[in-house]
């Protein structure tokens, strides 16, 4: 779903430049900003997601099942590896998101202080709903959700863990 709002939202981007009036067109920084709000707001349910084929537990006959699947076999049945390749997948591009966003993070201060409107657009979900003064607290906050369903992975057979 996410990467079909991300396309939609490119989609009309680019056909809002063939609109005859500049007040109606899209404005790129803005569009960032919207991408990555939707980025932002999906983190922790694509967390769950891209880590659910890796949630295993000791299967009864001795062998490892998945948790939301006890018919699949992890590292065993033939369903499970496109699943924990897509799921790998998506882990990487929710890294190269958080990448992004601490890089963004970072030099915010300095193209702040350069009065980078651009990038202050652009960048607008990441810092707006903070003080001036921890500026940051969107980035720190971001990966709660995939530390949250790292823990589940770590200790699939142990409730008690979790």
């Amino acid at each position: 779903m996410l990467p079909c709002a991300l396309a939609w939202l490119l989609i009309c981007f680019f056909l809002s430049k063939l609109l005859p009036s500049p007040s109606w067109r899209f404005e790129s920084g803005k569009l960032v900003s919207t991408m990555g709000q939707f980025m932002q707001v999906s983190f922790t349910i694509y967390s769950k997601i891209a880590l659910s084929p890796m949630v295993c537990y000791t299967h009864p006959n001795g062998k490892s099942g998945m948790l939301e699947h006890n018919g699949i076999f992890c590292f065993e049945s033939e369903e499970h590896t496109p699943m924990f390749l897509i799921g790998i997948l998506l882990l990487a591009g929710m890294i190269i998101f958080y990448a992004m966003a601490i890089w963004a993070t970072v030099v915010a201060p300095r193209k702040a202080a350069s009065g980078n409107v651009w990038f202050l657009a652009a960048t607008r979900f990441l810092l707006f709903r903070f003080r001036t003064d921890i500026w940051w607290f969107g980035t720190f906050m971001l990966p709660r959700g995939l530390m949250l369903s790292l823990s589940i992975v770590m200790a699939g057979d142990s409730p008690y863990v979790q």
